[in-house]
């Protein structure tokens, strides 16, 4: 019998619910309580996407192709390949609110699809009308995409509601085609609707939603529907005071960008309740499970002692052997399943961490080639411009010098024409007389001026002549200097660009740092100081006085190991603290002997040995809270993970 129905333009859909998982019963309970006419949306457990191949340095673009869940939007994405690193630009039209599907549907997400199958949430397609545009960047060069209607932002599996999906590129360039398999796990991804296409949805009023408060109002439902209000209550509360301010935010109209900054955090809150939740009523029902073998076993036993005849004994033992069989067949089932699940996880953050460290070193080795090429650029720029101005100099000097033998020049005319006239009066007045003295000495004053006029038309031309090449040298001079201040201009943009790939870099480095953070914080106690992370393993985790580890602190470690194994590019230090009590020699050896257990669980784990650069047992020495109460003294036996990048001091002794 169908568990929920949906009407669509006047025909009603019946589906039925394949899935007998508790999670789905409890959405379909969860909606008929509310009165919501909704169905959960399901569909077959895989789906398939095609995957491409980017060549290297080349730039793709590919169409993203709408299916029947919105048919009338359209999509493209270029890709390039290029540094080690793919950058995706996703730009997005004719889209329709995700909202009209009603149910737990907010918001879209763009995905990737490695060939085998593996996805990652590249994040939020914000529409501004219409429209949806999104930069993303990943190490992998053979992928493909989709995008999702989604109940939030923070969603680390697709639902079934697929919107647009990547079309085969048109160019020759991109010729390796794959198709990868969504396998769908379980109920994840599975969400109440009330449209399965938004074809013939009606338009809404966009401004007058407030979309970002929506995806923290269904992030808070999906917390409560997995028991977060059993098994996560103080985390559910605190996602449940957030979403009260973003909700008098709404009401206040208080300022927008705030507003969606406590929505966000109240996502985030949500998600780590429902994960907890999760995890805790697993554990419910593992344990539940336990003690209902171990409740049959003890039967079987005491069945077993009281049998009066060897066949009915039999009969029991045979019982007793096919109930431990089942068991041990269970615990290696959900630790496989387990186990899985924590590959698939530090796959992912691992990818990510390499991502990161790549990006680092590709962006530091740039900034190192910038800074090289910035300075020789602006040195060379100096010493043409310093050159430039030299020869600048120089010619104005020689055009000075030029300008003074010309007016030499003009005196030596001028005293030449004065001599001659001299002569011409002398000759005038006694025409046909002998050459007199005064003759004599005009005659020897105009050969003097003719000489002294040749000599200085001489040395002008000489002057003019260096003022020429002194004018050619300057011109050249200027030339270079402008080719240089063009190459420095060229590399002051090249620094610009590569400072802000460096604060990209440095903002991935502080997200990366907050996703570890927020990973090893649902699995221990978990705080950020000024040194680094530091992850506390309470005395509660270690046998009395002593340095073995309890059964339920490996468990703990295994999932530490497991998150600290996508840490790549930090360093890590155990320590080792115990409270006052005792001989601080002993207190000292006890912390030292904690401290090496911890680092040879977390080796043995899978841990690379090579990122724990220290184990050291501090004793009594560093306390956190006060050695003269019970509690106080409890907190300070502890063993704490140091979480450091590579650069960041060691702790002071």
């Amino acid at each position: 019998m169908p568990l929920a129905c949906l009407d669509i333009g006047g025909a009603t859909m019946r589906r039925a619910l394949m899935s007998a998982a508790p999670l789905v019963l409890l959405f379909a309970l969860v909606a008929a309580a509310n009165g919501q006419d909704s169905a959960v949306a399901v569909s077959s457990d895989t789906s398939n996407f095609l995957t491409v191949n980017f060549p290297i340095e080349k730039e793709i673009e590919v169409d993203l192709k709408a299916t029947s869940r919105l048919p009338d939007a359209d999509g493209k994405a270029e890709v390039k390949n290029e540094k080690g690193m793919t950058r995706i630009e996703v730009k997005l039209d004719d889209m329709k609110p995700a909202v009209l599907f009603g149910g737990d549907f907010n918001t879209y997400v763009l995905w990737l699809i490695s060939p085998e199958g593996q996805v990652q949430n590249l994040g939020e397609l914000i529409l501004e009308g219409e429209a949806a545009e999104l930069e993303a960047a990943t190490p992998l060069s053979n992928f493909g995409i989709f995008v999702s209607a989604e109940p939030h932002f923070l969603v680390d599996a697709p639902s079934r509601m697929v919107v647009l999906e990547m079309d085969k590129p048109g160019d020759d360039r991109a010729r390796d085609f794959r198709t990868a398999e969504l396998r769908y796990n379980g109920v994840k991804g599975m969400y109440d609707f009330t449209r399965e296409t938004l074809a013939d949805a009606p338009e809404i009023k966009r401004d007058d939603i407030a979309f970002d408060v929506g995806q923290a109002r269904t992030a808070v439902r999906l917390a409560e529907r997995t028991g977060a209000t059993q098994f996560a209550a103080v985390e559910l509360q605190a996602a449940r005071q957030a979403l009260q301010r973003a909700e008098e935010a709404v009401a206040t109209e208080k300022d927008v960008d705030k507003r969606i900054g406590v929505s966000r955090e109240a996502v985030r809150l949500a998600v780590r309740a429902q994960t907890l939740a999760q995890e805790r009523l697993l554990q419910a029902e593992l344990e539940e499970e336990r003690d209902r073998n171990n409740q049959e076993a003890d039967r079987l036993r005491a069945a077993i002692a009281a049998a009066k005849s060897e066949a009915e004994r039999a009969r029991l033992e045979a019982e007793q052997q096919r109930l431990q069989t089942a068991m041990e067949q269970q615990t290696r089932e959900r630790a496989q399943e387990r186990a899985g699940d924590l590959r698939t996880e530090a796959a992912r953050a691992q990818e990510h961490a390499r991502s990161a460290e790549q990006r680092e070193r590709v962006s530091q080795a740039e900034e190192r080639g910038r800074q090289q090429g910035f300075s020789e650029a602006r040195q060379a720029f100096e010493q043409a411009h310093e050159a430039s101005r030299s020869a600048e100099q120089r010619y104005q000097e020689l055009s000075l010098e030029q300008q003074r033998r010309e007016q030499m020049v003009l005196e030596a005319e001028r005293l030449l024409r004065q001599a001659e006239q001299n002569q011409q009066r002398l000759q005038s007045r006694q025409p046909g007389a002998g050459a007199t003295g005064n003759e004599a000495a005009a005659a020897e004053q105009v050969e003097r001026a003719r000489a002294q006029l040749e000599q200085a038309r001489g040395d002008a031309e000489q002057s003019r002549q260096r003022a020429q090449q002194a004018e050619e040298e300057a011109q050249h001079a200027r030339q270079l200097a402008a080719q240089r201040q063009q190459a420095l201009e060229s590399e002051r943009q090249a620094r610009q660009q590569t400072e802000q790939q460096l604060k990209r870099v440095q903002v991935e480095q502080t997200r990366t740092r907050e996703q570890l953070r927020e990973a090893l914080s649902q699995i221990v106690e978990t705080r950020e100081t000024a040194e680094g992370l530091v992850v506390n393993l309470p005395d509660i985790l270690f046998e009395f006085d002593s340095a073995s580890l309890k059964p339920q602190a490996r468990e703990v470690l295994q999932k530490v190991a497991q998150t600290l194994g996508s840490a790549v590019r930090y360093r890590l230090t155990v320590e080792g603290h115990t409270d006052s009590v005792g001989r601080p020699e002993y207190n000292r050896e006890l912390s030292q002997a904690r401290a090496q257990s911890v680092r040879e669980f977390l080796v043995q784990s899978g841990l690379d040995s090579g990122l724990i650069v220290e184990v050291r047992g501090v004793g009594e020495n560093e306390p956190i809270a006060s050695n003269d109460s019970a509690e106080g003294r409890q907190q300070n036996r502890r063993v704490e993970i140091l979480v450091q990048e590579p650069a960041t001091p060691a702790r002071a002794e």
